[in-house]
């Protein structure tokens, strides 16, 4: 887990394809990846979930998201 100091001095929007996923997954994986943080997360609309984090989540991070995403439709 991320340590809880985060630097949000260049905090911005970021948002992924719904994928399955819902707010509380996304918000799970946001305080895993950045620490427990109350992160402003929405669903502006059935496609879309935004979020506001300290920095843009990497490629390898959306995919392990999508990833949860896709799990959990299996069970």
């Amino acid at each position: 887990m991320a340590g809880t100091h985060q630097d949000w001095s260049n905090a911005t929007w970021d948002e992924t394809a719904v994928y399955d996923l819902t707010l509380k997954i996304v918000n799970t994986f946001l305080k895993e990846t950045f620490g427990n943080w109350n992160f402003l997360t929405q669903q502006p609309n059935s496609d879309t979930i935004q979020f506001w984090i300290p920095r843009k989540l990497t490629e390898e991070e959306k995919n392990n998201l999508k990833a949860r995403g896709n799990r959990a439709v299996q069970y």
